[in-house]
């Protein structure tokens, strides 16, 4: 089902009202987060008591911007960004909303707002209150009510959720129909034939290829005049990973059991999930990698002799640039050291052929030689090109790290 964006009562989400020549330029913020309240009187009442502000203050200016139907938790699709862009411009002197948590129900987000919007004098102000970064207790006000509409709204949507919960608990389906599912008065049910030998062939190709890109293309391929759209890594992942397909349908942690609902046999649907577990690690391990560190893990660490030819390596918490500073070693294990020419810290680096030898190392899995009491997890590390040296052997005033955390 599509949503549709409520409209503004105003029939316009923007425009400029010019009252004069001198005075304040303000920007007017209206927002309200659900239909009802879209067609019913807030937009209307915020509208009213600016405008009595408009009346008593005598701005030159007034650009007004409303939101209609977006959440106060939702910073980055509202309209907040167009009017730090007028006050970075020096259009705005002020922003004026009948209420803070108009601003936003987030506290940290609002209080970030509040301090980029009061750079060079900025003034929020309400009916009540102007609020400025210049006076202490204004910014203790600001967080204390930021932080009491951030409140209010996760007890809100406890209490929403909680009867959401009861209601799926009594099978009234609160939450989109899955793929082969259909309506069946206030609950779902399987859907036409033609579903069962796709939602199979889903999981067993999954399970088969162990790959969701080659998944998505072949089940496309195969079912693209049943599918009512493209199936995309996402969806494809959201039919995988729900327990819907093995008659168990959860919502919020509760579950309830539906064998009606069945596609999948449980042992095929949990191997699936394992399957699953191991790509999401696989990623995340990729991501934790610096980018020169995810290059070196793909074409041989050879590279970094490369960039030393194009690029210099500075030291991320002084500024300062490393330069050679001669081999050292770690037991058997040659490294080259990189000192900090600004503030004098010690890192290193395996030497290409060490690197070289690693690589082949961790193809082959040595097992750990009798005489060497370290643990599997810090040869890993040194392999890798981590922190692998006793503090108490090396100047105090040295700190090794790697080279690739700094690049």
């Amino acid at each position: 089902m599509v949503s549709i964006k409520p409209k503004s009562p105003f029939g316009k989400d923007f425009w400029v009202e010019k009252l004069g020549e001198s005075g304040l330029r303000v920007a007017a913020y209206l927002r309200v987060s659900t239909e009802r309240q879209v067609h019913g009187l807030s937009l209307e009442v915020q509208k009213e008591k600016l405008d009595k502000m408009k009346m008593d203050l005598k701005p030159s200016i007034v650009y007004w911007f409303v939101d209609a139907g977006l959440s106060g938790e939702d910073f980055d699709r509202r309209k907040l960004k167009r009017i730090l862009e007028l006050k970075e411009k020096k259009q705005v002197d002020e922003l004026w909303v009948t209420h803070l948590d108009r601003i936003g129900r987030t506290c940290r987000k609002s209080l970030l707002f509040f301090l980029q919007f009061s750079e060079d004098d900025g003034i929020i102000r309400t009916p009540e209150k102007a609020f400025t970064t210049r006076e202490l207790v204004d910014i203790l006000i600001y967080t204390i009510e930021s932080f009491g509409a951030e409140s209010e709204n996760k007890r809100r949507a406890e209490r929403a959720n909680a009867s959401k919960i009861q209601n799926f608990k009594c099978r009234k389906w609160n939450k989109p129909v899955p793929l082969g599912y259909v309506r069946s008065g206030d609950w779902i049910a399987r859907g036409e034939e033609k579903y069962k030998p796709l939602i199979k062939e889903i999981f067993s190709t999954f399970h088969h290829h162990k790959n969701i890109s080659k998944t998505e293309k072949i089940i496309n391929n195969n079912h693209g005049k049943i599918l009512n759209r493209t199936l995309t890594r996402s969806r494809l992942k959201c039919i995988l990973s729900d327990p819907v397909y093995v008659g168990r349908p959860t919502f919020m942690g509760v579950t309830v059991i539906d064998e009606s609902l069945r596609y999948i046999d449980d042992e095929t649907f949990n191997e699936c999930q394992k399957l699953l577990g191991i790509e999401a690690e696989e990623k995340r391990g990729l991501n934790k990698l610096s980018t020169i560190a995810q290059l070196a893990l793909t074409y041989d660490i050879s590279l970094l002799d490369f960039f030393e030819q194009i690029v210099d390596f500075y030291h991320k918490g002084c500024g300062g640039r490393l330069v050679r500073n001669g081999p050292r070693f770690e037991g058997l294990i040659q490294q080259q050291a990189f000192r900090c020419n600004l503030c004098g810290s010690e890192f290193r680096i395996p030497t290409i052929s060490m690197l070289n030898k690693s690589l082949s190392q961790e193809q082959h899995k040595p097992s750990v030689k009798p005489n060497d009491q370290r643990p599997p997890i810090a040869q890993h590390n040194i392999i890798n090109g981590h922190k692998t040296h006793n503090i108490a052997e090396k100047p105090k005033e040295s700190v090794q790290k790697s080279v690739l955390d700094f690049c």
